[in-house]
């Protein structure tokens, strides 16, 4: 095992954060042409870990840094977790 991995754990979270940074993306990942333009952005857990993600739920110009935001789930069973903003 890696030294690095002897750290890492699983617990469980809140779902709930704040957004840090938000980018309307127009170059997809792999898969996710047919979704163009979408909004992805880094959310800082209330436990402390950051997560990369999809938004959803509000435009970029609503997505300031510093809103709260929780976790969502996709339609698409067992497809991609969401942020979108806590109200």
């Amino acid at each position: 095992m890696s030294p690095v991995y002897r750290f890492v754990e699983w617990r469980e979270a809140s779902g709930c954060g704040t957004l840090v940074a938000a980018t309307l993306t127009h170059f997809p990942a792999p898969g996710f042409k047919d979704k163009l333009p979408y909004l992805q952005g880094l959310v800082r857990l209330e436990e402390g870990p950051r997560i990369f993600a999809n938004l959803t739920g509000a435009t970029l110009p609503e997505l300031v840094p510093g809103r709260a935001m929780r976790l969502v789930f996709g339609a698409e069973p067992g497809g991609p977790f969401l942020f979108a903003p806590a109200e």
